[in-house]
């Protein structure tokens, strides 16, 4: 291998890291992040949310994330956010 072969492969695994990030931190963690976003609390009752992962507050069934209304996507988003951080479609609830 060259010079430029090590570059290349230098920066394939540079972007290959951050790529796997950015689905660590969006998609795999989306609801567990909605839950540490709001403090373990309901943003609508204030009551406390234990389940890991929950996608409606055991107290009031209040939605706790939002979906991507693109069927291509439909990646998960916390509440709060106005359109999907990966394609830029509208979400819902």
């Amino acid at each position: 291998m060259g010079i430029l072969d090590d570059a290349v492969n230098s920066v394939k695994n540079s972007l290959k890291w951050k790529a796997q990030g950015a689905i660590n931190s969006g998609v795999e963690k989306g609801i567990g992040s909605v839950i540490s976003r709001f403090k373990n609390k309901c943003p609508k009752c204030g009551k406390a949310v234990t389940e890991e992962g929950a996608k409606f507050c055991p107290n009031c069934s209040a939605n706790l994330v939002l979906t991507c209304s693109n069927p291509n996507c439909q990646r998960i988003s916390p509440i709060g956010t106005k359109f999907c951080p990966a394609c830029g479609g509208k979400l819902k609830a």
